[in-house]
């Protein structure tokens, strides 16, 4: 399932420093045996990862307006690099939700020409690989979806995506809002009434102006008023 598709070549702006950065033995996970950062506890900000920080803060903000998720949910985002190449083994199916991720996302920064490697799983273990997935594709996809990467087949190809989630901390549907807390390892999704005054307090202490707060206290009063 593809919750949405765009495309957007940045090759010429972050390949050769993905590379120079990531293809490193420090960024190296022996477990998966490909290249990841994903893993990685070094907190050195380079320029490239400046870029990616802003350009992809920027992107999940347009998506998620295309999503009609924008001003009714507070969020974040994570993101990472991965490269691979025919001495990788690929990536065994798994899935990107843990608690509070609901979008997941990848981006084909440099792929295969000729090689489909990404695939979606279905409920039966059977493979779904969309086309959309040469150089500049970005596809969105549940993060509870089950997906994998078949090995690079062509010997001198280097396959560099950039991955990444988008998790929702709180969603506000009128007159409710769930909140995600995490208590040591319990994780909760809380259920609570919501009004008018509430909400201001929240947006004006914690969310910020990814709320949309107008049309919100409008549902709000509306369903007050149905209530009534």
């Amino acid at each position: 399932m593809i919750l949405h598709h765009l495309n957007e070549d940045i090759k010429e702006v972050v390949l050769d420093k993905l590379i120079k950065k990531y293809k490193t033995p420090e960024y190296w996970n022996n477990k998966s045996k490909f290249h990841t950062s994903y893993y990685s506890e070094n907190t050195e900000i380079s320029d490239v990862d400046e870029f990616i920080v802003k350009y992809y803060g920027e992107t999940v903000d347009r998506v998620m307006g295309d999503l009609s998720l924008a001003g009714r949910c507070d969020y974040q985002m994570s993101v990472w690099v991965q490269i691979y190449d025919n001495e990788t083994i690929g990536h065994e199916p798994h899935d990107h939700f843990a608690s509070n991720e609901f979008v997941s996302f990848v981006h084909f920064i440099d792929a295969p020409e000729e090689q489909n490697c990404f695939y979606l799983m279905k409920s039966d273990g059977g493979k779904i690989y969309p086309t959309q997935q040469r150089s500049g594709d970005m596809l969105f996809f549940p993060s509870w979806m089950q997906h994998g990467v078949d090995p690079v087949i062509d010997e001198g190809v280097t396959r560099v995506v950039i991955s990444g989630n988008i998790q929702i901390n709180r969603y506000y549907t009128a007159p409710i809002i769930y909140e995600h807390t995490d208590n040591d390892g319990v994780v909760m999704w809380k259920i609570q009434d919501l009004n008018v005054d509430d909400l201001e307090k929240i947006v004006d202490a914690e969310t910020g102006p990814r709320i949309d707060i107008d049309s919100l206290v409008q549902e709000i009063e509306s369903a007050e008023t149905l209530k009534a």
